[in-house]
């Protein structure tokens, strides 16, 4: 596959191509490499995802299904949301008036009515080909359903995750994520008793847990439940994606949340170049996939207009991007031998290059956030290599240039990107001819 002899991303949207022929087939698993998921013809399934987390007590059906129908549409094709409302108050009722149990503090209590309304958003998901990734019980931020959880005690709990598995298990569409904001904690027990049941109960579908901002890995990554790691990270992404890359036992790792579109929940506002690093960030540092939210996510009044913010679309541009490429077989360039001068520093949240290869450096994709000149080593090649920058905020590659297998680090000879006035992320591409 030669990148420089396809058309540019910026057409294939215009072209606006019905993304319903690539339908995955659910239930997803993990890869035989345990590095990416696949679905169930084995087929490498990127996530795609946007956070939706509290569409199921927040719209009604005609919304829910203009909302899953729109994110259909730009391409995604994963969403994450709660099955329990996200709130202080466990009375909390969906559009229809129901609540999930008549007594919080007691799990055995469920009201058929709200859980056949989750059932319903769960089928809604996969019928526009969409995986639902759903929390069973949302811990939160600062209490939410921990206590309800811990007060039930481990039985409650496991009964609980047998009802879950027997009544979502069977949408082949569902990924499940335990926890939700916050470690387990003093309901630690309860949680793993949660989990095991769903894991016996439902053993073919993937689980993961959601805490802290961390990965999954610093409290799961041995148990046998935990299909894959899940980071958390409003910071850089790639940094939590290193990590689980080099743990023992291998298992995939996806960036599940980060920033949201103009949401300022730290110093950093949400902006689309934010979204961009982050997506770049992980998925070159050995992320199976991404998640994408808006200031929005708690589905608010303005939900309908935010579907078309600018960052929703550009993520649009990075998912043509990577399925484009071979990214399954990608690696993390953790030793940076292709670039030599430039990197960035390690840890900031603004400037530091990722890069991932395959074994065979016939492909390799170098992600900037910040436009600077660049120091390569293309020695190991055996040949010249062919070079293209892609503009992350369009989608159009730039015209092709070739490198010869030299270091590109004498003064005038470093490799910079074209000047554009606004953003100054740019995508390096590298091939073999």
């Amino acid at each position: 596959m030669k990148l420089y002899a396809l058309i540019s991303l910026h057409l294939l949207l215009a072209l606006n191509c019905d993304s319903s022929h690539a339908q995955p087939h659910f239930p997803l698993r993990v890869s035989d490499d345990q590095r990416y998921l696949v679905d169930a013809q084995n087929r490498p399934f990127l996530v795609h995802g946007e956070s939706s987390w509290e569409i199921v007590w927040m719209l009604t059906k005609e919304e829910t299904s203009e909302y899953f129908a729109k994110r259909a549409a730009q391409g995604f094709n994963a969403t994450l949301f709660n099955i329990l409302p996200d709130s202080h108050d466990p009375h909390t009722k969906n559009r229809a008036g129901d609540e999930p149990f008549r007594n919080p503090l007691d799990f055995t209590t469920v009201n058929d009515a709200y859980f056949e309304h989750a059932e319903w958003v769960v089928a809604e998901v996969g019928r526009f080909g969409m995986a639902a990734f759903i929390f069973p019980c949302y811990l939160g931020i600062d209490d939410s359903w921990i206590d309800e959880l811990h007060a039930n005690g481990a039985d409650q709990a496991a009964a609980y995750g047998k009802f879950l598995a027997e009544r979502f298990g069977k949408y082949p569409n569902v990924v499940w994520i335990l926890g939700g904001d916050r470690d387990p904690e003093y309901a630690k027990e309860e949680q793993l008793a949660l989990a095991r049941a769903i894991h016996q109960h439902d053993p073919h579908h993937l689980i993961t847990f959601h805490g802290r901002e961390h990965s999954s890995a610093d409290l799961f990554h041995n148990e046998a439940w935990l299909g894959f790691n899940l980071t958390y990270n409003y910071a850089e992404t790639y940094s939590q994606s290193h990590q689980d890359w080099h743990r023992i036992p291998v298992k995939p790792t996806l960036m599940g949340e980060s920033g949201y579109e103009r949401e300022a929940n730290d110093w950093r506002y949400g902006t689309p170049q934010r979204m961009r690093r982050q997506l770049y960030w992980a998925l070159l540092s050995g992320s199976c996939g991404h998640f994408y939210g808006t200031d929005f996510w708690d589905q608010k009044p303005g939900w309908r207009e935010s579907l078309d913010w600018l960052g929703a679309h550009q993520m649009q541009i990075a998912k043509q991007f990577f399925d484009a490429l071979p990214w399954q077989t990608l690696a993390p360039e953790f030793e940076k031998k292709l670039i030599v001068e430039g990197n960035g520093d390690y840890g900031s949240n603004d400037d530091y290059i990722t890069a991932a290869a395959t074994p065979d450096l016939s492909v390799a994709v170098l992600y900037m956030p910040v436009a600077r000149h660049l120091g390569l080593d293309l020695s190991f090649y055996s040949g010249p290599v062919q070079a293209r920058w892609f503009d992350p905020t369009t989608g159009v590659f730039q015209e092709a240039f070739q490198l010869d297998n030299k270091k590109y680090i004498q003064w005038g000879k470093r490799i910079s990107p074209p000047v554009r006035d606004c953003d100054s992320d740019w995508v390096l591409v590298l091939e073999k001819p």
